[in-house]
């Protein structure tokens, strides 16, 4: 997080340059600025573990979030806010592990406002020696994702990144295969 630091924008910094928020998205025309999720903010098949809504300024200096209530996890339109918020774009292109991805984000960005939608296996870099879990995985929504926390992109395959070419068998070997 801290090399991507200058990406990083608070609720308040968000408020101040005229972005509006609908959910846990800030929106300014066609342009969107996506939650920066942490890993202390899911926990084992939760995304919405805690939050930083209503936090002090003391605990968002501190990344004390708070945990979501019972009462809030049953209501669907209930979001976790995050301390930080980054810009979609980068978002988009930080997870286009592929070529196709990367294509399928270029045209994204010619049509503005559609963005990333699939979400994506996170787990927890991080833990507590306290958890009694070795791993903590969840399902997060399509948003940015911290250094405490790590994401495994659905509907990627290593074979669409690799940079070298596909082997190609000898006419000879294929022939004699198929005659097996």
């Amino acid at each position: 997080m801290a090399n991507d630091a200058n990406l990083f924008r608070t609720r308040k910094q968000l408020a101040q340059e005229g972005w509006i928020m609908e959910g846990n998205v800030h929106r300014k025309k066609e342009e969107r600025y996506l939650p920066l999720y942490e890993a202390k903010l899911f926990h084992q098949y939760d995304h919405r573990f805690a939050t930083f809504e209503d936090a002090s300024v003391g605990d968002l200096k501190k990344g004390k979030a708070r945990p979501v209530a019972p009462e809030e996890k049953t209501d669907p339109e209930s979001v976790v806010l995050p301390r930080y918020w980054v810009p979609e774009n980068e978002v988009n292109q930080r997870t286009a592990s592929n070529k196709r991805e990367r294509e399928r984000e270029r045209e994204r960005e010619s049509s503005p406002g559609v963005g990333q939608t699939n979400p994506g296996l996170a787990f927890r870099q991080i833990t507590n020696a306290t958890n009694e879990r070795a791993g903590i995985f969840s399902m997060i929504p399509p948003f940015g994702l911290g250094h405490s926390g790590a994401l495994l992109l659905v509907g990627t395959s290593p074979f669409d990144v690799s940079l070298a070419p596909p082997i190609k068998e000898p006419r000879s070997s294929q022939s004699s295969q198929s005659s097996q």
